[in-house]
């Protein structure tokens, strides 16, 4: 099974938007996306381009007076593209390749 199957995924609605075979490329693996958070939230997906110190003052904000600390992991949105690729070509199945070749990237080669 994939690493990602079973896991709630974070993925803010632009992304969504951007990339609209993201959610069925996720649901092949049995992860499944949501574009609201939740208690039950695994992963949140970011692009590469989200400077760290976001992150890091996303985790501080949220951690501020609350018995609950966040802890939850980010999935840079590039390393999960080429998780995608090379599970393609490990796996072969013909769907999920279509869906992955509808996979574009936004912005990217702009870095």
């Amino acid at each position: 099974p994939s690493v990602l199957y079973g896991k709630e995924i974070y993925v803010h609605p632009a992304l969504m938007q951007n990339i609209p075979v993201l959610p069925q490329l996720l649901g092949c693996l049995g992860a499944y996306a949501n574009s609201e958070m939740a208690d039950d939230t695994d992963c949140i997906l970011i692009p590469r381009s989200m400077p760290r110190e976001i992150c890091n003052a996303v985790e501080e904000y949220y951690n501020q007076g609350r018995a609950l600390q966040f802890n939850t992991p980010f999935i840079i949105l590039e390393d999960l593209a080429t998780y995608l690729s090379h599970r393609a070509k490990e796996y072969p199945d013909e769907a999920f390749l279509a869906l992955l070749e509808h996979m574009q990237m936004p912005c990217q080669g702009e870095q």
